[in-house]
């Protein structure tokens, strides 16, 4: 597994991403969202001092996306892996190799039905506050 910088050129696997059933179904914006926002969204992302924006690779192929909010002296991480790549370990493989890229306290907000999210995190180390 390795993490890269996100760019342009990912834009539409993202898309996809960000627009997949289950992704919805967890994500904290359960909408669906279209190309122009979603490019939109993207561009202010790569551009933004306070957003990392990583891509998840198997062996080169797109397996998700870890992103890191910085808001104050908290940073938020989100992940999200393709169907195929859920359920392996890889998310927490993913959440303890982007913290290297953290210099202060991390968040995850994790809807509570959630539960592969749940333990990816509680294996990275993360604690549980209801």
């Amino acid at each position: 597994m390795e993490l890269k910088q996100a760019t342009k050129d990912d834009a539409l696997k993202l898309f996809e991403l960000r627009n997949e059933p289950e992704v919805m179904s967890q994500s904290l914006n359960d909408q669906p969202v279209g190309w122009a926002e979603h490019l939109r969204w993207l561009n202010e992302t790569l551009e933004s001092d306070n957003r990392k924006l990583f891509i998840i690779q198997v062996a080169y192929e797109f397996a998700g996306q870890v992103r890191l909010d910085k808001q104050g002296d908290i940073t938020r991480i989100s992940v999200a892996l393709t169907k195929k790549y859920r359920g392996k370990g890889l998310g927490t493989e993913a959440i303890c190799k982007v913290l290297d890229e953290v210099d202060s306290d991390v968040i995850a907000i994790i809807k509570k039905k959630n539960i592969t999210s749940i333990r990816a995190h509680a294996k990275a180390g993360f604690g549980c506050d209801m």
